[in-house]
């Protein structure tokens, strides 16, 4: 249905990569939303009212609650193909997760009320009379929310939207939640046990539950959560196209939305050559990352020396002096540098990302290690962390 209208309604629509064909598919996707779920939110209020049961009617509720969601995830589509502007020079591309993060919170609230709702059942029992009507109601639901599911699920994937991943989530376990109540309406014919504000109760707990994990991933990428290994990679193997590069290293993403993404990185070059020479390939480097992967780029040229036998004997003590210490590191970018009294090495160390916070007691322990190793030498450090 959703390619069908999109023939009709979007152009150029099989060009994903276009961020207005993006926002198409995302309005379709959200506008579906909202009329599906509005149609069941509807259809099982009414058959939980008729029936007496507290499961049906939480059912209910709960797609009361994916229409707003449907209608905040249209709006996150929406303003996150803004232009930047004077006071959001980075884009609105974090609107999607804004609304996420609405969404998730909506699904939470709605949790908290149908336990609510539940626990005053157990309290005070009302008799449950499902009928054939409630049944047709309930499996036409899950009917549609498998396609929901198979909708949102495929879009999400072509257009890389944490979005309607969510929303698939989301369907997915509304299915689940439909058949919860099927089976408590069916017990509830054969025994006088609480089975329908039970029924309620476990939805509840399953909706909060479902909302706190769609919270915690749509907040994890506005903390900063690492990049996609495939994505850092693919920045690798185009930096490392320059004629003259000899290394890449130190990676660092900023995700700003969808399509909005800041890499700066150091490459590794020989000292010998012009800096002009080295200045160009670099900033073709960055020419070609915004042309194939869309993402702006700040380039850090090392220069690299010829490694003559005295720094690789320097180099292979201080790899040995520190792999009995940690576990992980990486050393780059040693040299010496001629003092006129002790020479000094020079090099950068990196740790785990797990390891933030330490960098100096780090520090002082890697300087007291080489200067240690390399008592004819005077020492300097640089500890720094892999970001990717």
């Amino acid at each position: 249905m959703i390619q069908l209208l999109a023939r009709f309604t979007i152009q150029n629509h099989t060009d994903l990569h276009d961020p207005s064909v993006r926002r198409g598919y995302g309005t379709l996707c959200g506008v579906m939303g909202i009329c599906l779920n509005l149609l069941q939110s509807i259809a099982k209020l009414v058959a939980g009212w008729l029936a007496g049961s507290v499961a049906i009617a939480a059912d209910g509720i709960n797609n009361l609650s994916d229409s707003a969601s449907s209608i905040v995830t249209l709006w996150g589509f929406r303003n996150s193909g803004k232009q930047a502007d004077g006071d959001h020079p980075f884009g609105h591309g974090r609107s999607e997760y804004v609304a996420g993060i609405v969404v998730a919170v909506l699904v939470m609230v709605i949790g908290v009320e149908i336990i609510k709702e539940a626990i005053g059942k157990l309290i005070h029992p009302e008799p449950v009379s499902p009928s054939l009507i409630s049944f047709i109601v309930l499996g036409g639901s899950v009917l549609l929310k498998l396609y929901m599911f198979a909708y949102n699920r495929g879009y999400g994937k072509k257009l890389d939207s944490p979005t309607l991943k969510a929303v698939a989530v989301d369907s997915i376990a509304d299915v689940f939640v439909t058949l919860v109540v099927i089976l408590a309406m069916v017990l509830s014919k054969f025994t006088t046990f609480k089975v329908d504000a039970w029924g309620g109760l476990l939805v509840g707990l399953f909706v909060l539950y479902m909302g706190y994990q769609s919270l915690r991933e749509t907040v994890s990428p506005l903390l900063g959560a690492k990049p996609d290994p495939e994505f850092v990679e693919q920045v690798r193997e185009i930096v490392s196209r320059q004629p003259h590069a000899e290394g890449v290293h130190d990676i660092v993403v900023h995700d700003y939305g969808h399509g909005i993404r800041y890499v700066t990185l150091d490459m590794e070059a020989s000292g010998a050559l012009p800096l002009s020479v080295i200045h160009d390939e670099a900033d073709f480097a960055e020419h070609m990352l915004r042309k194939e992967l869309g993402c702006k780029a700040v380039i850090h040229v090392d220069p690299v020396m010829e490694e003559t036998e005295e720094v690789k004997a320097v180099r292979r003590t201080l790899e040995e002096t520190f792999r009995q210490e940690f576990a992980e590191f990486e050393l780059q970018d040693v040299r010496i540098v001629p003092q006129e009294s002790k020479d000094r090495v020079v090099f950068e160390i990196d740790f785990p990302v797990d390891t933030m916070g330490e960098e100096e007691p780090l520090r002082r322990r890697v300087k007291e290690l080489a200067k240690d190793a390399l008592p004819d030498y005077s020492v300097r450090v640089v500890v720094d962390h892999e970001y990717v």
